[in-house]
This record gives C-alpha cells, sequence and structure tokens, in this order.
C-alpha cells in the first residue's frame, strides 16, 4: 500500500525539496491498532510543531515521501501501511503494535529555506485576495497596480545576500495583458531593522495611550511614597526643642523633663484620601500635574524597552519552533529596561517633582511651567547631573518592571493559549495584563520609594544632601518609618499598574492588528 495520500485542505505555498527543514503541525492514529484512537498530537498542552529535514530518513518513509508532495499551508491525511510506518517494531512507547497501519493528519506549516522561515501565506491588499507565501525575513510586497488583475504567481531565489521575488501578474486589461515585477527584497538585516523600528512604534503609541490614561493614579502613588518624609530641605536633619521649664538644685528629684521632644507621626493616609485631599486642596486639574513629563517620558523610556524587548524577542526565538524561553524573556527585559531607562532618566525626574510639587507649601514649590521648564531649570540651577539623579535606582526599578510585566505577559499569555482556556483575543490579553501588573508591582515597589525620595529631594546650593546615595535613604527609611515603608504606595501602584499594563498591552495588541500589513 504504501502511503495514501487525501487532501483536507489545499496549500497555498512551495513544495518542499530534499534537504529543506519542514515544520509541521501532525496528529497520529492507530494505537493498539485502533485507526480511531490517537497516540500522539503536537496540537496536545505541552507540544510544540515538529520540526525534520525531508528526504534524509530522520523519520518514517511515508511522513519523507508523504510531507514532500505538500505545499506550505496544505493539510493532508497520510495513511501509512506498516513497512512506510514502524514495521514490525512498532512503537511500544506510544501503544503501537507492531505491523500496525498510522493514519497521519498533516499541516505543512513552514519552510526553511536558506536558514529562514517560510509562512504559509501573505495576502496582498488590492488584488483580490490572492495569497502569497511568504519567506519572513524577505519583504513587505508592494504593487502598484493600473489595472484589474486577475491572477498572481510568484517564484523566488536567492542572490548574493537578497532574496529575490519574481512575480507574473495577469490582467484582463487590454493596456496591461501581461506585466512582470521584479522586486529584490531588503537583506536580512535590512528586514530586521525595519521590523525592528516597526515594534519601536508601536510600543511607543500603546504606551503613551497607557501613561496619559493612568497618570492621575501615578500621582497618588507618588504623593503617598513620599507621604511622612519631612518637607524641610533636609530631613534627616531634624530640630531639637529644650524644654520651657527650668529647675533650679532645689526642686523635687523625682520629676524629670526630656530634653528633646519627637514629633508625633503623621496620620496613616491611603490612596483614596490622598485622592480627595489633592482635589480639595488643588483643585481637579492636580491630578494631572506633570502630564506633560509623564507623554515625554512614555516616549524615551517605553518606547525604547518595548521596542527593544520586540528586536531581542525576534532575535533569540528558537529559529524553527519560535520557541521563547522563559530565561531569554527575562534576560530580554533586564537589557531592555536598562537601556529605556537610562534614556528617559531626565523625563523620570521632572516627571516626579511635577506631580510632588503641590505637597509643599507654596515657598518651597518649584512650579515649573511644564517638562521642558522642568528640564531647564534643572540644568541652570542643579547642573545637568541633575537630570540623571537617582538614574541608578530608575535602572535598577526599570530592569525588575520590565523583565516581570513583559516576561509574565508572554508567559501568561502562550500557557492560557497553549492550554485552550481561551483563544487569542481581549480575554487573553486582559487576563496576562493583570497578572503582569500585579508581579511588577510586588517586585518592583521598593526601589520605586526609594527612587522616588532620592528624585524628590531638594538640594541647597552648598548644602548637603538629605541622602548620599540610594542605600542611604533607605536605611533612613526604614529606620525612621520601618520596614513596611518601602511598600508605600503599593495600593495605588498595583491599582496603576493593573489598569496601566491592560491598557499597555490591549492597545498594543490591538495597534499591532492596524501596522500588520506595514
Amino acid at each position: 500500500m504504501g502511503v495514501e495520500k487525501e487532501v483536507l485542505r489545499p496549500g497555498t505555498g512551495p513544495k518542499p525539496v530534499p534537504g529543506q527543514k519542514v515544520t509541521v503541525h501532525c496528529t497520529g492514529y492507530g494505537k493498539n491498532g485502533n485507526l480511531s484512537e490517537k497516540f500522539w498530537s503536537t496540537k496536545d498542552p505541552g507540544q510544540q510543531p515538529f520540526a525534520f529535514k525531508i528526504g534524509q530518513g530522520s523519520v518514517i518513509k511515508g511522513w519523507d515521501e508523504g510531507v514532500l508532495g505538500m505545499q506550505v499551508g496544505e493539510v493532508a491525511r497520510l495513511r501509512c501501511s506498516p513497512d512506510y510506518a514502524y514495521g514490525a517494531n512498532g512503537f511500544p512507547a506510544w501503544g503501537i503494535q507492531p505491523n500496525s497501519v498510522l493514519i497521519f493528519e498533516i499541516e505543512v506549516m513552514h519552510i526553511s529555506i536558506h536558514g529562514k522561515f517560510y509562512h504559509t501565506e501573505m495576502t496582498i491588499s488590492g488584488h483580490g485576495g490572492n495569497r502569497l507565501p511568504r519567506d519572513k525575513n524577505a519583504f513587505k510586497y508592494q504593487i502598484c497596480m493600473t489595472s484589474q488583475v486577475d491572477k498572481v504567481e510568484t517564484q523566488s531565489y536567492k542572490g548574493g545576500s537578497h532574496i529575490h521575488i519574481l512575480l507574473l501578474i495577469t490582467s484582463t486589461s487590454t493596456h496591461l495583458l501581461q506585466t512582470i515585477l521584479y522586486y529584490v527584497a531588503h537583506s536580512s538585516l535590512g528586514y530586521q531593522t525595519a521590523m525592528g523600528l516597526k515594534g519601536f512604534v508601536e510600543g511607543g503609541i500603546a504606551s503613551v495611550v497607557a501613561g496619559a490614561s493612568t497618570h492621575p493614579l501615578d500621582l497618588i502613588k507618588v504623593r503617598l511614597q513620599l507621604h511622612g518624609e519631612s518637607n524641610v530641605p533636609n530631613p534627616a536633619i531634624q530640630p531639637s526643642y529644650r524644654p520651657a521649664i527650668a529647675l533650679n538644685s532645689s526642686a523635687t528629684p523625682n520629676i524629670s523633663v526630656p530634653t528633646t521632644f519627637q514629633a508625633p507621626k503623621p496620620p496613616r493616609v491611603g490612596p483614596v484620601s490622598i485622592g480627595v485631599h489633592i482635589v480639595r486642596t488643588e483643585g481637579m486639574t492636580a491630578l494631572f500635574s506633570g502630564v506633560s513629563a509623564t507623554l515625554l517620558r512614555q516616549t524615551l523610556y517605553s518606547t525604547t524597552r518595548m521596542g527593544l524587548y520586540d528586536v531581542l524577542k525576534e532575535k533569540w526565538s528558537d529559529p524553527e519552533t519560535r520557541n521563547f524561553p522563559l530565561s531569554r524573556k527575562i534576560t530580554a527585559g533586564l537589557i531592555a529596561g536598562a537601556v529605556g531607562a537610562a534614556v528617559g532618566n531626565p523625563a523620570d525626574v521632572a516627571m516626579v517633582r511635577m506631580q510632588a510639587d503641590g505637597r509643599l507649601p507654596m515657598d518651597q514649590r518649584r512650579n515649573y511651567k511644564s517638562v521642558i521648564d522642568a528640564i531647564t531649570q534643572m540644568s541652570k540651577q542643579e547642573g545637568i547631573g541633575s537630570l540623571w539623579r537617582g538614574s541608578a535606582l530608575t535602572v535598577n526599578r526599570a530592569m525588575i518592571v520590565t523583565a516581570s510585566q513583559l516576561a509574565t505577559y508572554d508567559q501568561i499569555k502562550e500557557m492560557v493559549l497553549e492550554k485552550g482556556v481561551m483563544k487569542d483575543g481581549i480575554g487573553t490579553h486582559i487576563t496576562a495584563s493583570f497578572a503582569a501588573g500585579f508581579v511588577a508591582a510586588v517586585a518592583s515597589n521598593p526601589v520605586d520609594v526609594i527612587k522616588t525620595r532620592v528624585m524628590n529631594m531638594k538640594v541647597e546650593v552648598g548644602g548637603t544632601p538629605p541622602y548620599s546615595g540610594a542605600l542611604d535613604c533607605a536605611m533612613k527609611t526604614v529606620r525612621a518609618e520601618g520596614p513596611m515603608a518601602l511598600y508605600k504606595g503599593f495600593i495605588p501602584t498595583v491599582s496603576r499598574q493593573g489598569p496601566f499594563t491592560v491598557v499597555l498591552f490591549v492597545t498594543l495588541e490591538q495597534v499591532r492588528k492596524v501596522l500588520k500589513d506595514f
């Protein structure tokens, strides 16, 4: 019998040739001699598409011969006789008895051509829905026609460092019966650069939308993190108060008066009371204090980290299975976060100061008019170095946030889709986003508190700064307010990270859909 093939869905792409690596989805039937009983599937939870080199004996003979004639995108049922399957030995581990006839439903996903993926199909807009296979490291087809196109055929071959695509377009137009369009694709480096820029644009748009929409929550978080810190220029120096009573030597010896008085601890506050207080004392618009700095920060910081993570994800994913392990996700997040934070630190400092300004007495406020004014005044009054004040903390926080946020989102999304809990849609995106936001908040809050206080400290000319550095700030904060002070503002942090992350990733997914053809 050999191998019998039944086409379930025609393909649209090329056919593999011996020696090329083919990636397929497959489900096998024939367990214990029962042709309706499944013994293995790449679509089961935890499984991945299977890749092999065709025509080299690395798989059963039925696959070598059956898949050889299939096109990319084709789904077929292969019925393999024992000598084209596992023969007289069977496969006991899968319950396949000796001399069993097996049935495989196979979908050819892509072919590796010259080390590059060959994707199933691509829609060319404006050409009647004709679909063409697309080499991922080639280019986006752009065809400008002046007449109706009836048929599109394609051939591709490699020349030097380029992929050459020959398109034969047939038209019924009397002005253009046949037109041959010849395109030279970008090299792999050029394609990756273009895709990298696209990732930056997508991440930037999503970040700006998310940052602007959750700015009031971020402002409340900053005010809470600064609550309990003295408003005097140097909170490390507390004034001593002598008693107003003088006792002579004849006074009763059992009366003692302390030499200093400790100011009472400020009352505990929460995000709601902070928000209400801001609205009552500063007005509703105060909730958007520093929004210009937020927009600049998101444009610089988040655009960089989102785009760079996307580039590293593309570069470090397995070239055959497209698998991106968690360890690589975390590493990519750490690198992307560090670079993004270094770029966006001046806007971050300006944002913190503008958000915190309203809590200060009128005579101590900085009264920055905008983020540009804030950066200009800081440069003039405190030096250019002040724009990178707390940059080590910013980098550390950004590394933690980006690694935990992006890696968690990708990991949760993959798990949900692999287990079939939900389809790839808004529900999956929101679920993965909330999980990512919570993990990021827990991991980053202590560093965020210290960063906020270091960035906000006011240094007088010739004076001693309240904190000599991050460690000094952490020690003084814990000593004065207790270890849980490092989690001040945690509720608004979670309340902000949740909506921010949801808006970020839901917007990102929608932007990707809009820009998928660019």
